[in-house]
């Protein structure tokens, strides 16, 4: 009997120093792996970065706001390029014919900036019917009066210019929203991380008790058995969590323009520094969306889409009215029998009057309007489109509020239960079962609290979008250079 009992407390005692093996084994391991994730020397510190650095460093270098630089470049070139209806054109030609006398002209006189094409023959002086000569010409042509052709089509392309603009300032608006995102989500990963350290050290610790109670064969070795599988899987989620760290960083760097895996100290309070904007449900929703109404760029957007849309109409409408251009040419052709008096200068006065277009004037009016139409409806669309967004962004913020409360109750419930629990397992008066749901239960609650804090911060975040505030208050800080 004493030998089957020694020969049982023997197995027993090999098995304990398997399991301490197998048990410290895993924790060098990760132990080793964290040691390779983390810097290796003082030079590769990461560097602090507040969340308005991460605003500045965006709007300096986020590729998609260098595209919309270059669109609201090329829009202010075409609003230049209407300008130039109002100043004169200068042409100098020059032509050398050969032919004999009564053949058929290369084309008849014009102005290419009236009918759209350069005849085939040159203009003024140059553009004699003299089938043997050589000559050249300066002409000069300016528009006297066009009943406002030029005027609205400078207003058109400049209210177009002033809509790209507001998309530019949408875009910078979805910018500065993603950066305070990917830079609260890195927090949150952050304590997510935090507490499941937690939860591996205090897996641990009930590791280490369990060990002590088997080896006094106060409790069966299934209680070391389960304490040592609850510790390989929190090591195995703290893995998991220092990864989400990383790939957040990644998600960080791309909001602010440049995809890498470099980390950062962050500030564990961005709304301390007004940074997030701290809105609160104090005001009403429709105060809130009449402010974003009266400050979102994608409804001045619109608007100013409109008033191009109106003066394309009537640019259209002024071809159907008369046109008055100055032309003035001064020039030099070789005498020959057929000229009996080579002046070197001519002046005239073009008059340009619409008798039948083919329908074609009546029907870009009639596309222009329709064009009109569609850029009001669009005006509607994205009113009616912000107003959800106010109100969606306001509601959210009103329920993570309630949903921070209530995680907070949690995590102080399954504290209490924790504490009962680790109690009375230390004083054998129940099993390892109801010590590991203890921990579950409040590493739950406390991952589920740091969620609802950050998701209410990311709630706060999208109502400064939505009403426009982040943008009016971040989108022409200080570069950093």
């Amino acid at each position: 009997m004493r030998d089957r009992k020694f020969g049982k407390s023997s197995l027993l005692s090999r098995f304990s120093r398997r399991r301490r093996w197998i048990s410290v084994s895993p924790a060098f391991l990760i132990g080793l792996a964290v040691s390779c994730l983390q810097p290796a020397t003082a030079q590769d510190a990461p560097r602090s970065l507040t969340l308005e650095q991460a605003l500045q460093t965006a709007l300096k270098q986020h590729p998609s706001l260098q595209r919309t630089d270059a669109f609201i470049a090329a829009s202010a070139s075409r609003a230049r390029q209407a300008r130039a209806g109002m100043m004169p054109t200068v042409t100098l030609q020059g032509t050398v014919t050969d032919g004999p006398l009564g053949a058929p002209a290369f084309g008849a006189l014009g102005n290419p900036a009236n009918f759209g094409a350069p005849p085939l023959s040159v203009q003024g002086m140059a553009g004699d019917p003299v089938k043997k000569q050589f000559g050249g010409g300066l002409n000069i042509t300016q528009t006297l009066l066009d009943f406002g052709r030029t005027q609205h089509l400078i207003g058109a392309r400049r209210g177009l210019l002033h809509a790209i603009e507001q998309d530019s300032e949408t875009q910078k608006a979805l910018v500065l929203v993603g950066v305070q995102q990917a830079y609260l989500d890195v927090l949150r990963a952050q304590q997510l991380a935090g507490i499941q350290q937690e939860n591996v050290r205090r897996r641990e610790t009930t590791a280490r008790q369990a060990r002590v109670f088997v080896d006094a064969q106060l409790k069966a070795g299934v209680d070391l058995q389960t304490a040592l599988a609850n510790a390989a899987e929190a090591n195995v989620g703290l893995i998991a969590a220092r990864n989400e760290v990383r790939y957040a960083f990644a998600n960080l760097n791309n909001a602010m323009g440049a995809t890498s895996m470099t980390s950062y100290l962050l500030d564990s309070d961005p709304g301390r520094s007004g940074a997030v904007p701290g809105l609160s449900l104090a005001e009403s929703e429709e105060a809130a969306a009449n402010r974003a109404l009266s400050q979102r760029s994608e409804l001045k957007s619109a608007r100013f889409q409109l008033q191009a849309a109106d003066q394309s109409i009537r640019g259209v409408q002024s071809e159907l009215l008369p046109r008055f251009d100055a032309i003035a040419s001064l020039g030099l052709v070789n005498p020959s029998g057929v000229i009996h008096n080579s002046q070197n200068y001519a002046v005239g006065l073009a008059v340009s009057i619409p008798l039948y277009t083919g329908g074609l004037v009546e029907n870009r009016i009639a596309e222009e309007r329709q064009k009109r139409e569609l850029a009001l409806a669009q005006e509607r669309e994205a009113t009616e489109a912000v107003k959800l967004q106010v109100a969606r962004a306001w509601l959210n913020v009103q329920t993570h509020e309630a949903q921070v409360g209530a995680a907070r109750e949690q995590v102080s419930a399954a504290n209490s239960s924790l504490e009962l629990a680790s109690e009375r397992y230390r004083l054998q008066l129940s099993s390892i079962v109801e010590l590991t749901d203890s921990e579950a239960t409040a590493l739950r609650a406390k991952a589920a609290l740091a969620n609802a804090q950050y998701d209410l911060e990311q709630a706060r975040a999208l109502l400064g979008w939505a009403t426009g505030d982040t943008f009016r208050r971040y989108s022409r800080v200080r570069i950093l250079h």
